[in-house]
């Protein structure tokens, strides 16, 4: 089962061409900004690639560009960084369907394929219904197949149950879940539950981050690391060397993070095209004229302001 690196999980975005087509040389780009920040593995296929809007040929195109990628990276010298993706894009009850989108996502690359937990429990019945249906699911898929879970916000969010996450560890098949509960009371049960085995929980809100981290979570996997990754990057490798050091970023991320309320994912590609990334700033998810002058300005603010307080922390260090 893959052992996903420690640290920032990098939820992708979608790189359209002016004529709405994936583009795949800014993919090229984009990938190479996120090994030049420090991020640890790729989530090729999530909510930030628009998966819900992308057709199948779409998606294993932009899994195979990540892979391409990231493996061309590691072989120039760069770290390695894993390829995951979601796969159980079927909006049916039809599992055997949902089992053959996943066994394509694997093919075109994937290291381990992402089960969204609403489509094992499409009507939220709640109940029995996600274990059934992930057990029948798990008969359909090849057992070397690694697995995660994904608490995707469409069409709904299905927090996963105490009992369903211990089911989860118990199967030994699943080997990450992007935890977007955002409850610090749940988190803490959460790492008590997987505690010692080798489900990894990577927290997509950055409030909670700091704690979760403290507590044995591998890191964070959210929108904030399509903005200002170096934060989260260096908050995920540190927070035991520099524990003092470590209250103080969490706060900067805390608040940095309210930026997400913006035209996402428009200013992460403002951001990316201003940091050399040959990004358009479109989106299917919503109209490039949704992103304003207002937009720019706070961007501008929050990048200066992130690097500033990264260069004074680094000095700090290099002193003491």
């Amino acid at each position: 089962m893959l052992k996903l690196s420690p640290g920032v999980n990098c939820t992708m975005l979608a790189p359209y061409t002016k004529n709405d087509s994936i583009d795949l040389y800014a993919l090229a780009g984009m990938i190479d900004w996120y090994s030049k920040k420090g991020c640890r593995s790729l989530f090729a296929m999530c909510h930030s690639t628009e998966l819900h809007l992308l057709t199948m040929e779409e998606r294993l195109k932009i899994i195979r560009g990540a892979r391409e990628n990231a493996d061309k990276l590691a072989s120039s010298g760069r770290p390695k960084m894993n390829v995951i993706a979601a796969g159980s894009f079927s909006t049916s009850k039809n599992l055997q369907e949902m089992a053959d989108q996943m066994k394509q996502v694997r093919d075109a690359g994937a290291e381990a394929v992402v089960i969204i937990t609403n489509r094992l429990d499409p009507d939220n019945e709640l109940g029995d219904t996600l274990i059934q249906n992930a057990e029948k699911l798990l008969q359909l898929l090849p057992d070397d197949m690694s697995l995660g879970f994904y608490e995707c916000p469409l069409p709904y969010k299905r927090i996963l149950q105490d009992r369903e996450l211990q089911w989860a560890v118990d199967s030994k098949r699943i080997c990450f879940l992007k935890d977007t509960c955002c409850d610090p009371v749940m988190l803490h049960r959460r790492m008590e539950l997987i505690r010692g085995s080798e489900l990894l929980l990577f927290n997509a809100n950055a409030q909670t981050l700091l704690m979760t981290l403290k507590e044995g979570a591998a890191g964070y996997s959210s929108i904030m690391a399509n903005i200002t990754p170096e934060l989260y990057v260096w908050l995920c490798d540190n927070f035991n060397r520099f524990p003092e050091k470590a209250e103080h970023i969490q706060h900067v991320a805390c608040f940095a993070s309210f930026s997400e309320s913006l035209a996402y994912p428009l200013i992460a590609k403002y951001v990316m095209r201003k940091q050399g990334v040959p990004i358009e700033i479109n989106s299917r998810m919503r109209p490039a004229t949704d992103f304003k002058p207002y937009d720019a300005v706070i961007m501008d603010q929050l990048l200066d302001w992130v690097q500033e307080e990264l260069s004074a922390l680094n000095a700090d260090i290099s002193l003491s």
